[in-house]
């Protein structure tokens, strides 16, 4: 029997949404309760390795102090994903400690919290047979749900979800490549979905075509009527990076949440402007991978106003060492 797929994000927005206006101490609780019930996945094959321990243990210290280091919550996070990455497998083991990296960060970025609940449903997840699965997975959500109530003094039970979520889970239906980047990597101005005043374009497979779709504001304009034209470039650059990811994972045949994550960003970029792009429309990238070779990925793009070809471009897409995550994570802090 086949393991059914474990998304991050689908448990990433729930939660979320339950997190609300909760203060950031009673997240850190939370946090650290979630990750240390499944640290015993990472300590039963790794005992030597304190550092996923560590990084609980100075979560806590924080916790009971209220005494923010920067140094010391840094050097927490990065060590714990260190230890994760040196795993070497996608198991259950580098889930729980990328869980704890997670938590000790909450520290400083509450949303981190976050990171802990759902890294622990994946070590969960991955711990568990396939037959049990997705029972495991939902029996601890609920726990994970309960005590976040719990802790904000909210009496709702579990298995009853607000309004507000319960809308939220209808429109979770199929995921853009850029749902499925850690946060670490979210805050990108052209394609982060955790960056509030950026474009936060969202890109999805047709087919062998990547397509994306966005409607230029009136102040992305270059001379009235017409599209500025960085605006387009930052278009196709964005919609070739998340592409690139893709393209890769489908190249070694596994999903866009599993490990180790394949993130890419621009060596080249080559933009020709075909005419002049109306600001009235809805535009189109629709995008091809040229050649996957390696840690390289090469995207050409054609953008439309309607059926009307405006530009095209080439991306040169490199992969993103997987140290530079680790340390954009510690980066949030």
């Amino acid at each position: 029997m086949a393991k059914s797929k474990f998304s991050l994000r689908q448990h990433h927005d729930v939660f979320a949404a339950l997190a609300g206006e909760i203060d950031q101490k009673t997240l850190a609780i939370w946090a650290s309760d979630c990750a240390e019930r499944v640290l015993p996945y990472f300590e039963e094959t790794h005992s030597e390795d304190r550092r996923p321990r560590h990084a609980i243990e100075t979560l806590q210290t924080w916790i009971d102090s209220g005494e923010f280091k920067m140094a010391v919550i840094r050097g927490a996070s990065l060590a714990a994903h260190a230890a994760a990455r040196e795993v070497g497998e996608d198991n259950a083991a580098r889930s729980a400690a990328r869980a704890t990296g997670q938590a000790v960060a909450t520290a400083h970025v509450p949303g981190h919290s976050i990171g802990a609940a759902t890294y622990a449903l994946q070590a969960i997840h991955r711990a568990t047979n396939p037959a049990r699965a997705d029972g495991a997975v939902a029996q601890e959500r609920e726990w994970q749900i309960r005590r976040l109530l719990e802790l904000r003094g909210d009496p709702r039970p579990a298995n009853e979800p607000s309004e507000e979520n319960a809308q939220q889970g209808q429109t979770m239906t199929e995921l853009a490549f850029q749902d499925y980047y850690d946060e670490t990597v979210a805050h990108c101005y052209g394609c982060g979905r955790l960056n509030e005043q950026g474009l936060q374009i969202r890109s999805f497979w047709e087919g062998e075509e990547a397509v994306t779709h966005f409607t230029p504001r009136p102040y992305h304009t270059a001379i009235p009527g017409y599209v500025y034209g960085g605006l387009i470039a930052s278009l196709i650059d964005c919609h070739s990076t998340g592409t690139a990811a893709a393209a890769a994972y489908r190249a070694e045949g596994r999903e866009m949440d599993s490990e180790p994550p394949l993130r890419f960003v621009t060596a080249s970029l080559h933009v020709d402007y075909l005419r002049p792009t109306p600001i009235d429309t809805t535009l189109t990238v629709r995008a091809h991978v040229e050649e996957v070779k390696g840690r390289k990925v090469v995207v050409t793009s054609t953008l439309y106003a309607g059926d009307l070809a405006c530009a095209r471009g080439e991306a040169v897409c490199v992969q993103m060492p997987e140290q530079w995550l680790d340390d954009n994570s510690a980066a949030l802090l």
